[in-house]
């Protein structure tokens, strides 16, 4: 009870009280004669969650409204308005203090701090704690005995968070609580995806405008190349970055036969890169050029049919190019709709279904049979539009356009970087950089995520630009190589993708049945060397029992692809570095072997290749 004694008043002679709801109101009559009244409640039994805060609690000096960044990992980006900091500050304030801890368990987890106070008068035993996020009520949690003025520290879970505006809400739960108005309090917070990280890579010695380049593996080291650009000579000239010393070179190398500005550069094999476009002369326009990274030597191929440059070019399997588009290199009216189908074998264009408008300088994206085209300019201005084109197995000159939500910036982009990324089981197209309207510079970048079929942004880099390209290693990380601002530069960046929601990629074989074989085929595996992840492509003329395992050095089984029977095309496997345990792989050599027995009673099919994991 309240302690009413008075040193000089005397001893309570008389008292009266009245209990409502918990309070008490009443007076007392001292021993000397002194009458006390008191009116203002006491909370006999009350429990109040002390305040809402968002500085997090791990990191001592963070301050309120600090991001939790994390790599491999979600984040949570929280409002700037939140004043409270540490706990040393709840003691007198009403609320709910929930904080977003620095540690998240799952890849789709957040974890809150909810601090409770026994502003009353007794020990309460045990009470609860609701919660809620965006109205859906979530697990309670029991607690047990708090003492007077104590504080309790209880952990709140949210798991499988979605990306969005939310808010969480927290009270508390106790039977005979006096005082409700410091049960609860809520919070607002964003949820965001850390998609992606960009990395500053040294500048160009080709500091150029409009080059082209590719990504290739030779031995151990994977290079980038950089093909053309600029003016005069240079429009011939070759340059490297090794990705593993971070290293430029531009002497040494072969230079082009044919000039290049605004081309496309494609790896087609182990040792080759087709470069795709030309300069703005009839010498020039719609090259088509092999050089072979081994012998540094060029070999010139059939010319396109419809001569450009500026086009979206995409590899769509072992054989098969999509010229998309494509202009005369120039912010002019000569721009196509064409799409033109470069054989690799066989060294020939073929007429393929036209793209839905006239345009060129777009960036692109290709996985399996689906094709995404996004931006470039329509003859007088910057192009919004998106399409996705399905392309027809039986037929790869089919193409079925659909048309997509538009690029997340007004005004249309052109002559921005683009590759197609992989993260797991997760793939997107990044589309990075390029010139508004084909005229104000950005650094802002977007994905297109082939899984959830929408557009999310991720962190801009550093230097606003365009005319500039960007190849994949094939996996996650994308290289964009030089580009313009007000004159040409050798700025180069790489991102690394490091989330992405959905789930659409292969977790082991995926049928891309894109033409039939006329023979059994078993691809180089790509990337390699390899860390973790490498796809091995292979080709079925005919339905067949098929086998496809890893081995190491010694000859023991380290992991089983696929087995069972699969029909007449081309599939792909994917192996994440992992054994038949589940455990990664130690770096060194391994070998996969194929083998396929045809449904039809045909002579059986081996082949065994050798790979490089470098960790």
């Amino acid at each position: 009870a309240q302690d009413f004694s008075d040193a000089t008043a005397g001893t309570f002679e008389h008292s009266s009280f009245i209990v409502s709801g918990g309070n008490v109101f009443g007076w007392a009559v001292t021993s000397t004669g002194k009458i006390y009244a008191y009116f203002n409640p006491v909370a006999l039994h009350d429990l109040g969650v002390t305040s809402l805060g968002a500085a997090p609690a791990t990191r001592p000096n963070a301050r309120p409204g600090d991001p939790l960044a994390h790599r491999d990992r979600p984040s949570a980006d929280y409002a700037s308005s939140v004043s409270v900091g540490s706990d040393e500050e709840l003691d007198n304030v009403p609320g709910i203090s929930i904080t977003p801890l620095d540690v998240f368990t799952l890849a789709d987890t957040i974890r809150f701090r909810a601090i409770v106070k026994n502003f009353g008068t007794f020990t309460e035993p045990s009470y609860g704690i609701g919660w809620q996020i965006d109205g859906v009520a979530q697990t309670p949690l029991n607690r047990g005995s708090i003492a007077p003025g104590a504080l309790d520290t209880a952990i709140l879970q949210w798991n499988n968070a979605t990306v969005g505006a939310h808010t969480v809400r927290a009270w508390t739960i106790l039977a005979e609580d006096g005082n409700r108005s410091n049960d609860t309090a809520s919070y607002s917070f964003t949820f965001t995806l850390d998609r992606g990280a960009w990395t500053s890579l040294p500048a160009s010695p080709n500091a150029l405008s409009r080059s082209c380049v590719a990504y290739i593996r030779i031995a151990d080291t994977g290079y980038v190349y950089q093909f053309g650009g600029g003016s005069g000579t240079q429009l011939n000239s070759v340059a490297r970055f090794n990705t593993v010393t971070n290293t430029w070179s531009n002497t040494g190398f072969a230079s082009m036969p044919l000039a290049v500005s605004a081309g496309t550069a494609i790896t087609v094999d182990d040792s080759s890169i087709i470069v795709f476009g030309g300069e703005n002369t009839a010498a020039t326009l719609g090259s088509t050029q092999k050089y072979n990274v081994y012998t540094n030597t060029w070999t010139t191929l059939a010319p396109m049919p419809t001569p450009v440059t500026d086009a979206a070019v995409v590899r769509y399997n072992d054989s098969l190019i999509y010229v998309i588009g494509g202009g005369n290199g120039l912010f002019g009216t000569v721009v196509f709709s064409n799409v033109q189908l470069y054989n690799i074998r066989t060294n020939t264009y073929t007429a393929a279904t036209a793209y839905p408008l006239a345009v060129a300088m777009m960036g692109v994206g290709i996985y399996n049979d689906t094709i995404i085209v996004s931006g470039g300019w329509n003859g007088t201005t910057g192009n919004p539009n998106s399409y996705k084109g399905i392309i027809n197995p039986a037929n790869p000159t089919q193409i079925t356009w659909t048309l997509l939500p538009p690029y997340p910036l007004a005004g249309g982009i052109t002559r921005m970087a683009s590759a197609t990324l992989r993260k797991g089981t997760s793939i997107g197209v990044l589309f990075a950089g390029g010139a508004i309207a084909g005229a104000t510079l950005t650094a802002k970048a977007y994905i297109w995520n082939f899984c959830t079929g929408v557009w999310s942004p991720v962190d801009t880099f550093a230097v606003p630009r365009s005319n500039m390209k960007a190849a994949s290693n094939g996996a996650d990380v994308a290289y964009v190589i030089a580009g313009f601002t007000t004159v040409g530069v050798g700025t180069s960046d790489k991102f690394t993708l490091l989330n992405l929601e959905g789930t659409c990629g292969p977790t082991g074989v995926s049928a891309s049945d894109r033409t039939v074989p006329q023979t059994f085929e078993l691809s180089q595996n790509y990337p390699n060397p390899f860390n973790p992840t490498t796809t091995i492509k292979y080709g079925l003329p005919a339905r067949a029992t098929v086998s496809l395992k890893i081995y190491n050095v010694l000859g023991q089984e380290v992991a089983r692809l696929f087995e069972g029977e699969q029909p007449a095309g081309y599939h792909e496997a994917v192996w994440d570095g992992r054994a038949i345990s589940g455990s990664p792989s130690a770096s060194g050599v391994f070998f996969y072997r194929l083998e396929a027995r045809p449904s039809d009673g045909g002579a059986p099919f081996m082949s065994v290749k050798k790979m490089l994991m470098l960790k």
